[in-house]
């Protein structure tokens, strides 16, 4: 008999097999939902811009590095990853599933860890998976159709998203961070609000954006500041590193709240 309460690799395995064998069909209906979506919206905006590759194809073929799909990748992923967050606690809602989540034979870590694979990890995973074969199957289907006699139809190179010198030369490494926070966001929102978590996450997200905004907005004057009369503390590298660091640091303060604030809805669940 295993007398471990807080985490039992075996009993986490079998945990984490009947939760997705229950949630399957769903789980996969939303992941190819949202696959098919992210090919159809990307083959649209190449369609709808079409007349661009004759353009670049004619004069300035050099300069084409197809970045104008990157931003739609960037938003999909992000928007991805917080539409799966916002389902971590969604058995919550109800109260049969509720009583039945919360009093399975399985540690409460157990049961976290579970909903966090499903809908934090695997998510950023197949999120990746999702741009990267739509890409693919945006420049097969293009280079079908148009001809391209200056080989300009190829998939965005990660020298263009990464930049020579990552993440200090281009900004994508940091808005995919700043996703991942926002996703940690939603699982806190939906940990605290199980109901319309995503509508209450995005309106509490609103006011601590503005609240940081201004508190960055502070800093930046005291420490970055061009002024004559206020000297640059921080470097450009000083400043990133320290960015990711207190990404890094949101992003676990965030998960740790929400285990404890499932953790707290166990146990109330279990007094009533």
């Amino acid at each position: 008999m295993n007398t471990n309460d807080i985490f039992s690799l075996n009993r986490f395995a079998l945990y984490f097999k009947k939760t997705f064998t229950e949630d399957r069909r769903k789980y996969l209906l939303q992941m190819a939902a949202v696959a098919a979506g992210c090919i159809f919206s990307i083959l649209f905006i190449a369609f709808t811009d079409s007349g661009r590759y004759q353009h670049y194809n004619e004069y300035i073929a050099h300069s084409y590095q197809g970045t104008e799909f990157l931003d739609f990748y960037i938003m999909f992923f992000i928007g991805t990853i917080a539409l799966f967050a916002t389902n971590m606690f969604s058995n919550l809602n109800d109260k049969t599933k509720r009583i039945a989540t919360l009093t399975s034979p399985a540690s409460t870590l157990e049961k976290y860890m579970t909903r966090w694979i499903l809908y934090v990890f695997i998510p950023i995973i197949m999120g990746v998976v999702i741009c990267v074969c739509s890409e693919l199957i945006r420049c097969g289907v293009m280079s079908a159709i148009y001809d391209d006699p200056n080989n300009i139809i190829h998939p965005i190179g990660t020298n263009i998203i990464l930049g020579d010198n990552p993440p200090y030369s281009n900004p994508v490494p940091t808005v995919m961070a700043m996703g991942i926070l926002a996703q940690s966001l939603f699982v806190l929102g939906s940990a605290i609000w199980p109901k319309i978590s995503g509508i209450k996450t995005i309106a509490a997200m609103a006011i601590l954006v503005f609240a940081y905004a201004m508190f960055g907005y502070g800093l930046s004057e005291l420490f970055l500041s061009d002024d004559s009369y206020y000297p640059n503390i921080l470097t450009l590298e000083q400043s990133v590193n320290l960015g990711f660091a207190t990404i890094a640091a949101g992003i676990l303060t965030n998960y740790v709240i929400a285990y404890y604030r499932f953790k707290e809805q166990e146990i109330i669940q279990r007094i009533l």
